[in-house]
């Protein structure tokens, strides 16, 4: 994972060393996403909140909180932050993480169908379906990666439409095989063949 080796970087750069030109403590940041995946996320959220009260305007900041809160399942606080920081920067709107959290909200308020299309966006976006392209602003972990692939499989499942849901499968089994987020795309496999009926084939 990047993040953690930014975390040997980063412990090393305690001090506030600020950018002159966006005034925001760009160690502090970095310190901050590393944090986040050694699973320390309440030093990383006192972290970024110190950042954004130097500099609101900052949209990776933003960013980076709004995954934190979408990973604590506050999903409402999420938007919130993703929308400040749309507020500050149009261009978090092309972020996957914007995509993701949203459509988490939607489906939560029983808005599937809405959800299911925003997904369909989001794949098309760089960075999401393959780790070859890069996606804009914060770095997309694979997690979030497979957080996207796996919403859009349930999403679709709900909707019944399953062979594009098979799809969808098939693109994430190869494209995270032998890596620990391709457990979660299995799970997601077996609830998309009991669906189906295949119950021979969510056992296997």
């Amino acid at each position: 994972n990047s993040w953690r080796h930014l975390d040997l970087r980063c412990n090393m750069i305690e001090v506030s060393f600020f950018s002159q030109e966006f005034c925001v403590p760009v160690p502090q940041v970095l310190l901050a996403k590393a944090k986040v995946a050694l699973n320390e996320v309440d030093v990383a959220t006192r972290i970024l909140h110190q950042c954004l009260r130097l500099d609101p305007s900052s949209a990776d900041t933003h960013l980076l909180l709004a995954r934190i809160y979408h990973q604590k399942d506050q999903q409402n606080a999420a938007l919130q932050y993703l929308e400040q920081g749309l507020s500050h920067d149009f261009s978090v709107r092309s972020h996957p993480l914007y995509y993701l959290v949203k459509a988490e909200v939607l489906s939560s308020a029983g808005e599937v169908e809405q959800a299911s299309k925003l997904l369909e966006s989001a794949m098309a976006l760089p960075g999401v379906k393959n780790s070859d392209g890069k996606a804009k602003g914060v770095q997309l972990s694979q997690a979030d990666r497979c957080a996207l692939f796996t919403l859009h499989i349930s999403l679709l499942t709900k909707l019944k439409q399953l062979d594009q849901a098979g799809e969808v499968v098939k693109t994430a089994i190869a494209e995270f095989a032998g890596t620990a987020e391709g457990v979660k795309i299995l799970v997601a496999n077996s609830q998309l063949a009991i669906e189906k009926g295949e119950i021979d084939q969510a056992l296997n």
